[in-house]
């Protein structure tokens, strides 16, 4: 039974990773981040 949850703990966490990725790099954001935009030329498209 605690496998189960912990199964469901990672997927809920899972799924928060690929939320705050998509916020980085989604159309509202990418434009706005100095930061990331930097990190994005430096190795041809590759971000760290």
């Amino acid at each position: 039974m605690a496998e189960n949850g912990d199964n469901e703990k990672m997927a809920a966490l899972e799924a928060k990773i690929c939320h705050q990725i998509e916020y980085y790099f989604g159309d509202f954001n990418l434009p706005r981040d100095k930061f990331l935009k930097e990190q994005i030329k430096l190795d041809e498209g590759w971000v760290p």
